[in-house]
């Protein structure tokens, strides 16, 4: 009998285990449905980076870039529609997980004739300024952060909170306000006036820092993680041709 009872026992414990199993794959399974169909997870997973170009994160210079801000610009075209599914920034250096949708394109694409304006005068690369604003706001005119900053490209303005910013811009030891020079807040809500004001920080910064990687850095504020992030981008968004 205790020979039996034993068995009996075993076979009830492995049943448990049987029925535990199944339920938390059922449970994964749904979970799993639920995130695509919110449009988190795609049909086709895609990787960060494709495994040729994970030199991406590179360490320094601007090996992967284009170059300086003469580097293209004019007749820089945008596809109309991408190539993957989505890409993903795993998170690091100060900036979350992203993941970027296709589903999300349309947006930055409707300021395609912008975009190509902007990249022409200022030499910028198209793909560069598109995925700025991809980062920044997803394409959404109206966005505003918690600090002001407005629009497309989440330019800090001359008022609201941005007039209490003071800098000492000459290296005099004299403070002034920061962002004296920028449009206003309704200014920028202006899709057209934002995308410009953006490019001419963006460009000033690539010329003050002599490099892409720099200027991109220096727009952001801090970090080696936000160069990364906007060129791997704009990387696989000139992959969609």
């Amino acid at each position: 009998m205790k020979i039996e009872r034993g068995s009996r026992n075993r076979w009830e414990e492995r049943q448990s285990v049987k029925r535990r199993l199944v339920g938390l794959f059922v449970i994964g399974f749904l979970a799993f449905l639920t995130l695509r169909g919110m449009g988190i997870l795609p049909d086709q997973a895609q990787a960060a980076f494709p495994p040729e170009d994970r030199s991406m994160l590179f360490e320094s210079g601007d090996e992967h870039f284009s170059g300086t801000v003469e580097s293209s610009g004019s007749g820089c075209v945008l596809p109309e529609q991408l190539a993957f599914d989505y890409f993903e920034w795993p998170g690091g250096g100060g900036i979350p997980r992203r993941v970027f949708a296709k589903s999300g394109w349309p947006a930055i694409y409707r300021f395609n004739k912008e975009i190509g304006v902007e990249a022409g005068r200022s030499g910028i690369d198209c793909k560069l300024i598109a995925s700025v604003i991809w980062v920044e706001s997803s394409g959404d005119p109206l966005a505003r952060s918690r600090s002001d900053a407005i629009g497309l490209m989440q330019i800090m303005p001359r008022d609201g909170k941005g007039a209490t910013y003071w800098c000492d811009s000459d290296g005099d030891g004299v403070k002034s306000p920061c962002f004296a020079d920028r449009p206003t807040i309704a200014e920028l809500y202006d899709p057209q006036l934002n995308l410009r004001t953006g490019v001419d920080i963006l460009g000033r910064y690539i010329d003050a820092s002599g490099s892409v990687r720099g200027g991109l850095g220096r727009y952001f504020g801090s970090g080696e993680a936000y160069p990364d992030l906007v060129w791997s981008l704009s990387e696989w968004i000139g992959g969609s041709f």
